[in-house]
């Protein structure tokens, strides 16, 4: 060729190419085709990771290993093709040749810095510089003149160089050398050297990273060598070749550190245009460069962040950056382990939006599947088949491989004094069930108790651990459920305050689809409580079947925060459960019974709350609560009193207890007077008595006219 004429190489190599697609470039001159260094990839280029710039003859590879390029002269040479010795002399306005005293005046250096220490030299085609490493041979680096316009702005004479094995200026510096610099180009080297700084520069260009043989080569040339310091041009180009050359000296085991030059600098400066800035005074460069931000490059391995029991993040390294792998609500079932899965690209030049789809790890298919749409969405230019095989195997290893178990002796006691987020009616940390038929006052109670939380007041006589409290609502409007709290503040005498409750419309999602948003919520705002409105709405399903109560449960559980479910009862005769699978009953670790009673055109109701599970400890007394309304739009109260002052209610109590309170007021009593008086079998009375009560009571007499009280607590005890 006469020239380095870019497209017309391309339409020469064209047909050697396995391309991708029609082979037609890109707008900005890019075609992607089969890697033809096949010795680099270890089972074939078998994703078409090589890509080709026709207007400016980059060539790259994705393959983090593979040496192919930097340019078509190089690909061209690969592929046995000839090419002509060298580009004709660049096309200058004024035709004239450059000169060594122009170069060194616009870099403010002096001709015998450039001819005698470094050879540089100047002829009709650009600068001639000589390199220095013993792979250049006999050829010969050009640089164009800066005020030419036509060809590369390097190239090499006579054909293409292994330019990614070379090393610029590597004699130049002492083999003790502990720290070094590697800048972006050889007249960079020039200025670090006239300011007695060590440097090098790899001949890869910004395109491509050095091989492992030019890293060999720092390694062995300089044997103390510890840590190294990039200095590149300031712009996106720079940053990606800056990246790109640092993760490879990262994986060489060296310290990395990528120098940011000074915002002042034109955009694309570099270390020349920093030493222009200080009038090529070598003390003020040297201070400003030393004074410039920096960046650790860190070790690139493969790793899996196990964030809690269903969340876990892997991160695979790429050139210059990583790919970060988010799997979400991981659940198994036979022959399946799925996840919502999140696929995010950080390296420069990649600025879309994260990859986000619903998969099954164990798929073979649907990993071909997720590939195609990783390429479609996040782009072509990364190894997706590699990187998904990976990423699926890592989680896999990290799920079915992790062990959770630790010695029970390392594990702090609970705080017996923190046990319940509100005392007696919230276990701290766990879940609870509110369950009653309709219209019981369990919405209104749960707003109280809810507001009690917020504020930190006892609203209710219990005493509560201070939170904020969010409100899960399937059955009403975020206006109505204001308007029923600004009731219940009006009765308490209190008024709104920001951040009390978070209203959370769910809309008739399952709570198992929201439950991750919620999480987040949860961790990010510092919520206390958790409330769910209402339990038959929120399970996503047949409240009857076990797998969607044991799913409801296990979604609340990955709150790790207190929460109250609202549920209604199993049937009208029956308040002992939950309406639905016997799990609504045994998965939380407390239910409340709610029950009322109110009587015809009153603007008040009594209800009776009754403990019927409990996992530690015994069950509470119930509590008794009114709640007066005033007319339908003004402040209603809620107060506490004895259940067993409201016969309905007294009558629901647990038998046991009625007939300790009937004898803690009267002094004796028979077994026929207690029924009577308690509107109870003679025999149900009897059997309580002789089963649970005998420790706890005095005999007079014998047979049906014995009388019975109450022991004193020290004859009890």
């Amino acid at each position: 060729m006469s020239r380095a004429d870019w497209p017309e190489l391309y339409e020469r190599i064209q047909a050697h190419l396995d391309l991708k697609g029609s082979g037609n470039p890109d707008s900005d001159g890019w075609v992607t085709a089969r890697c033809t260094n096949a010795a680099d990839h270890r089972n074939g280029d078998q994703h078409h990771s090589m890509r080709i710039n026709v207007k400016s003859g980059g060539v790259k590879c994705m393959s983090q290993d593979c040496a192919v390029g930097p340019n078509m002269n190089n690909l061209a040479e690969l592929l046995g093709i000839d090419t002509q010795d060298e580009p004709a002399p660049a096309q200058k306005s004024n035709g004239r040749v450059g000169s060594l005293a122009e170069l060194a005046s616009a870099r403010q250096l002096t001709v015998e810095v450039l001819s005698e220490r470094w050879g540089v030299t100047a002829d009709r085609r650009g600068w001639q510089i000589p390199i220095d490493d013993p792979d250049a041979r006999s050829f010969k680096r050009f640089k164009r003149y800066s005020w030419s316009t036509s060809g590369p702005k390097y190239w090499w004479a006579p054909k293409g160089c292994p330019a990614t094995d070379l090393v610029y200026a590597l004699s130049k510096v002492a083999p003790e050398t502990k720290e070094l610099i590697i800048a972006a180009g050889e007249p960079d080297v020039w200025t670090l050297h006239t300011a007695a700084l060590p440097a090098v520069s790899f001949l890869a260009g910004e395109n491509a990273a050095p091989s492992a043989k030019a890293i060999e080569k720092l390694r062995t040339a300089l044997p103390q060598l510890a840590s190294v310091q990039l200095v590149y041009d300031c712009d996106q180009a720079g940053v990606n070749g800056a990246l790109r050359v640092g993760s490879a000296l990262v994986k060489a085991g060296l310290t990395v550190d990528i120098i940011t030059l000074p915002d002042d600098l034109p955009e694309g400066g570099d270390v020349t245009d920093l030493w222009l800035s200080c009038n090529a005074d070598a003390d003020p460069f040297l201070r400003r460069l030393l004074g410039c931000k920096s960046k650790r490059l860190e070790p690139q391995h493969a790793h899996v962040d196990q964030l809690d029991d269903d969340h876990s993040r892997v991160s695979l390294p790429i050139d210059g950056g990583w790919t970060r792998w988010g799997f979400d609500r991981i659940s198994r079932g036979r022959g399946r382990l799925e996840a919502e899965l999140s696929v995010a690209v950080e390296l420069p030049g990649h600025d879309g939006e994260p990859y986000t789809a619903s998969v099954n790890l164990m798929s073979v298919s649907g990993r071909d599947t997720l590939r195609r749409q990783l390429e479609g969405v996040l782009g072509d230019d990364l190894p997706w088949a590699a990187l998904v095989n990976t990423a699926f195997a890592k989680l896999r290893d990290a799920y079915f491989g992790s062990d959770p178990s630790r010695d029970l002796a390392t594990v702090e006691p609970p705080n017996l004094e923190a046990r319940y987020r509100i005392a007696v009616r919230l276990p701290e940390g766990q879940a609870e069930v509110d369950f009653g038929d309709g219209s019981t006052g369990k919405t209104y109670v749960s707003l109280a108790e809810a507001l009690s939380v917020a504020t930190g007041e006892p609203l209710l006589g219990l005493s509560v651990i201070p939170g904020r409290v969010l409100y899960i609502d399937y059955e009403t409007t975020e206006a109505m459920l204001r308007f029923r709290c600004d009731r219940l503040l009006a009765g308490f005498g209190l008024s709104w305050q920001p951040g009390l409750i978070d209203y959370w419309p769910a809309k008739g999602r399952p709570f198992v689809d929201i439950a991750e948003a919620v999480r987040r919520k949860v961790r990010r705002d510092y919520i206390g409580l958790v409330i769910i409105d209402s339990a038959a709405a929120a399970c996503g399903g047949e409240p009857e079947k076990a797998d969607v109560a044991l799913s409801y449960f296990n979604s609340l559980a990955t709150l790790d925060v207190t929460t109250r479910t609202i549920a209604h009862c199993t049937k009208d005769t029956d308040n002992m459960k939950p309406f639905g699978s016997v799990f609504w009953h045994n998965m939380p670790r407390a239910t409340w019974n709610f029950q009322r009673v109110q009587n015809e055109d009153e603007d008040e109701i009594h209800v009776g709350l009754f403990h019927r599970k409990v996992n530690d400890g015994r069950l509470a007394k119930p509590i008794g609560l009114r709640i007066a309304f005033d007319g339908d739009t003004g402040p209603v109260t809620i107060k506490r009193e004895d259940v067993a002052s409201v016969p309905e209610l007294d009558s629901r109590r647990p038998l046991r207890q009625r007939i300790l309170d009937r004898l803690g007021k009267n002094a004796q009593q028979s077994v026929n007077d207690l029924a009577e008086s308690l509107d109870a079998e003679p025999d149900s009375v009897r059997r309580i008595i002789n089963r649970d009560l005998k420790n706890r009571l005095h005999r007079d007499g014998d047979g049906k006219e014995a009388l019975w009280s109450l022991k004193s607590e020290r004859e009890a005890s």
